[in-house]
């Protein structure tokens, strides 16, 4: 299944797909815990080849963490980026999501009909979802790049 599909399906209330827990591993092994379910759930997709890198401040580090990783193969690959703050026994979280496309900006929206025109800004188009998830397109040669921003 192709990963823009499967982001699609984050989306949208339906998915349950194997997740990659090197993400999730490595925030354990830097001292952060307490938002394993969010941790997962942000990286669900992050599936194939799998890099991840992770940021924090020294004076944070128990209660706050970004995680960043690129996955998938060549065509078919993800970029995501989740930054995860604790305070007590809340996690908030927000993510973004980049995924690039052959098709065309208005090629891939007409894909998505679940996400409606909001604004055009500069080179950008905002759309966003009846959950609140943005998707943020941007036309790149012939192809476009799709944007798409989350939290709780």
């Amino acid at each position: 299944m192709k990963l823009s599909a499967t982001l699609c399906m984050l989306l949208l209330p339906v998915t349950v797909l194997a997740a990659s827990d090197l993400p999730l591993r490595m925030a354990r092994d830097k001292g952060f815990a307490g938002c394993d379910a969010a941790i997962t759930k942000a990286f669900e997709h992050a599936g194939g080849d799998v890099r991840v890198s992770i940021s924090q401040f020294p004076e944070t580090k128990a209660d706050s963490i970004k995680l960043t990783a690129t996955a998938g193969s060549p065509g078919d690959s993800i970029y995501i980026e989740a930054e995860f703050r604790r305070v007590g026994s809340k996690c908030y979280w927000t993510q973004t999501a980049i995924l690039s496309s052959e098709k065309s900006c208005m090629a891939y929206k007409e894909d998505l009909s679940a996400f409606k025109f909001v604004a055009q800004n500069s080179d950008f188009t905002w759309t966003e979802n009846k959950g609140g998830v943005n998707m943020i397109l941007k036309g790149v040669g012939s192809g476009c790049m799709a944007i798409f921003q989350l939290d709780n």
